[in-house]
């Protein structure tokens, strides 16, 4: 039999009090980034108001909320062995990664990691590697700082302190027990498509290369990996699809293993979100490049739950009535303070609600997206400052151009019940509606309203902010010949 040399863990468990432990000495905050940490781990699943898997956006833990994550991931063939074809000797690793997160403020989280080897099996008696017992692998504590966010572009910088308990690491070397990383994240935002990237430097010392090791130690590594993720039609549900990698910035002189010194690894993956706090994930990767530790196949499945306060609210709730008069009289302070005005008083008729499958399916001539008429939470009256400036943007197009058809369509974010956000986003396409009926001398018959509750999202951030411009109104003006209002029956 040849000769093998190990990665020896400091304690040995059992995959069941790996994670209890690991459950009890998790008690702070978080996410962490694809390729950090110690170079046998390729694999690092992402939480904290996220969006993907292992990629990070500028998304953070809201705030005063904490989020538990755990994953598994079982992978195949991803250890090294020396001039091997792994076809004929499978090898497979099975990790559990326990991971907690807390949000500081809204723009800010802190957290920690740990990875938990529970599991292998090796075939094969040609040199290769393989952990000497189950247990914990490193720990990470983390922070991440949104920079700059707004409904279409975040940047957030994100860190971390690596401690490696591996004993006989040879990628890291004897006596090099710590690593830190520095990331930048960036996001784009597309109605419910988001796409992110993360670039950074991962700094690990070179430690004495370890006796008989099949490779020299690594140091500093480039990090960097790209996402996608895309709401599937009406649902909960999202597609996730990404690339992660690392590359060495030294040149590694002794590598007699079957694997380059590059990690690249592909990820196709789904989210579903249960509620608004619960998240779960499933997917696979696959290696691009033979490189270290990637695996042929690998198979994951996680959880995240929010823990902490919700304003997810169980019945609607009504807001103060504070004014009365038009918009004209509150022109100055608008832009000063939010103005909450009262449900107009009873109308001679009514503006017709309609329903979701009652909109013209033919294209409007102008489409508004109130982007400052955003509501505050739990509200069909209150306004946004900016709000009462927009609806003068609507009301002088209107009186300027010809129109058949006005739809307001009423959006909520994803906070509360199905039944509850279906019937406050009809509350607040109606009272718009009502508005430009009473002030502003829309005709009644001109003008439709329809609620679509939480389900046609412009933004996938699940941070204050993406759940702010979700909570919006969007009017939809339709010429003769695009008027025509199905029936449901």
């Amino acid at each position: 039999m040849g000769i093998r040399y190990k990665y020896s863990v400091l304690r040995s468990f059992s995959p069941i009090p790996v994670i209890l432990t690991g459950l009890s000495s998790l008690l702070t905050p978080v996410a962490f980034a694809n390729m950090n940490g110690n170079a046998t781990q390729s694999f690092n699943p992402a939480v904290g108001g996220q969006e993907f898997a292992t990629v990070h956006s500028s998304s953070t833990v809201p705030k005063e909320n904490i989020n538990l994550g755990l994953f598994s991931d079982a992978a195949k063939n991803s250890l090294p062995y020396q001039n091997q074809d792994d076809a004929k000797a499978p090898n497979y690793v099975s990790v559990v990664h326990l991971i907690t997160g807390y949000g500081l403020t809204s723009w800010a989280e802190i957290g920690l990691a740990a990875p938990f080897v529970v599991g292998q099996d090796i075939s094969g008696d040609e040199t290769h590697s393989e952990f000497f017992a189950q247990g914990n692998t490193e720990i990470k504590p983390w922070i991440k700082a949104a920079v700059f966010r707004n409904s279409t572009f975040g940047l957030a910088l994100q860190g971390n302190f690596n401690i490696n308990r591996l004993q006989d690491d040879p990628y890291a070397g004897e006596g090099s027990n710590s690593s830190q990383s520095l990331e930048s994240a960036m996001d784009l935002t597309f109605g419910g498509t988001k796409v992110a990237a993360n670039v950074g430097y991962l700094n690990q010392k070179k430690g004495s290369a370890i006796e008989g090791s099949l490779i020299e130690p690594i140091g500093g590594r480039l990090i960097y990996s790209a996402g996608l993720s895309q709401k599937i039609g009406a649902s909960k549900a999202y597609f996730i699809g990404e690339v992660f990698a690392s590359t060495p910035l030294d040149s590694i002189r002794n590598n007699s293993t079957d694997r380059d010194v590059n990690q690249l690894e592909s990820l196709l993956g789904f989210q579903y979100f249960n509620d608004a706090r619960t998240r779960y994930q499933v997917g696979a990767t696959k290696e691009l490049e033979h490189g270290l530790n990637t695996p042929d196949l690998r198979i994951y499945a996680g959880i995240n739950q929010l823990i902490g306060p919700s304003k997810s609210p169980s019945t609607p709730k009504r807001r103060t009535v504070v004014a009365e008069k038009p918009i004209e009289d509150f022109k100055g302070s608008a832009q000063d303070e939010p103005v909450v005005y009262k449900e107009p008083t009873p109308l001679v008729t009514e503006p017709e609600q309609i329903s979701p499958t009652q909109v013209p399916t033919k294209k409007p001539a102008a489409v508004f997206v109130l982007k400052d008429v955003n509501f505050r939470f739990d509200s069909d009256f209150s306004i946004l400052p900016g709000g009462l400036k927009e609806l003068r943007k609507v009301s002088h197009h209107l009186s300027n151009n010809d129109y058949d058809l006005v739809v307001i369509e009423g959006h909520c974010d994803y906070y509360g019940t199905d039944q509850y956000n279906d019937e406050l986003s009809m509350r607040r396409a109606k009272n718009v509606a009502r508005h430009f009926v009473k002030y502003e001398g829309i005709p009644v018959e001109r003008i439709k309203f329809v609620g679509f509750g939480e389900r046609r999202p412009k933004s996938t951030d699940s941070g204050d902010l993406g759940r702010q411009v979700n909570r919006r109104v969007e009017i939809k003006v339709y010429r003769r010949g695009s008027l025509e209002i199905r029936s449901t029956h």
